[in-house]
């Protein structure tokens, strides 16, 4: 969560100025020219304070995403490439499917290098 915005008494920690109401109350890092402060975030409020960048809700749903995100691209990785099909033939075999040996047939027909071999 963003941390809020609290005036400092000191100019090299941060920005003197106290809380203006008319903009976000999110403390954010700027870099001004080589000297770099914390200072209150220059965005409108939309709601209880915060802008929609910095909105406990929105950093929320955020994060929340990219979490949703990363473990899609780790399910992904951790199947490989032909990994999707394979998982979702054992899927409809799990679920009571009526030929499994033909789901995982069809799961294999669609890879090249899995075709069974013809005898001569």
């Amino acid at each position: 969560m963003a941390k809020i915005y609290t005036p400092n008494s000191s100019p090299i920690q941060g920005s003197t100025r106290p809380l203006d109401e008319t903009r976000c109350k999110a403390e954010v890092y700027r870099s001004n020219g080589g000297w770099s402060t914390f200072n209150q975030c220059t965005r409108k409020p939309v709601k209880d304070g915060w802008c929609k960048q910095h909105s406990p809700d929105a950093e929320k749903s955020r994060a929340d995403a990219a979490v949703q995100k990363r473990e899609a691209e780790d399910r992904r990785h951790a199947m490989g490439w032909y990994g999707e099909r394979f998982m979702a033939a054992l899927i409809k075999i799990r679920d009571g499917d009526n030929d499994p040996r033909e789901t995982a047939r069809a799961a294999l027909d669609k890879i090249s290098y899995a075709k069974p071999e013809t005898k001569p």
